[in-house]
């Protein structure tokens, strides 16, 4: 019932052969011999030769730049004011604390 594709058959018989061009060896010579006297390029030079990969190597620097310095933020923060929060607890219920310490009569 399937009648078979005839391009499918030509094209799976299909061989292209190129004729050799005469001054490809040349050619590829004078670029070895060009690249050779170039000077050697810079690190950055050489990084920024792969497009491709600098921008995501960057993009994951920057996002763990910012994760990093958020959770530092966050985790500072917490200290400081869990530390303000203790102390004010324990101004509030120390005698001791509450006589010595002027804004202590302010908050009461």
């Amino acid at each position: 019932m399937n009648n078979p594709d005839p391009l499918s058959n030509v094209l799976k018989t299909w061989r292209h052969k190129p004729a050799p061009s005469p001054e490809f060896a040349k050619a590829v010579w004078a670029r070895i011999d060009a690249a050779e006297q170039a000077p050697a390029p810079s690190f950055f030079a050489q990084i920024l030769r792969f497009p491709g990969q600098l921008p995501l190597a960057a993009s994951f620097a920057v996002l763990f730049a910012g994760i990093a310095g958020t959770g530092t933020a966050l985790a500072v923060n917490h200290g400081q004011s869990t530390d303000r929060m203790a102390a004010a607890y324990v101004r509030s219920i120390d005698p001791l604390q509450m006589t010595t310490t002027p804004s202590a009569h302010s908050h009461s």
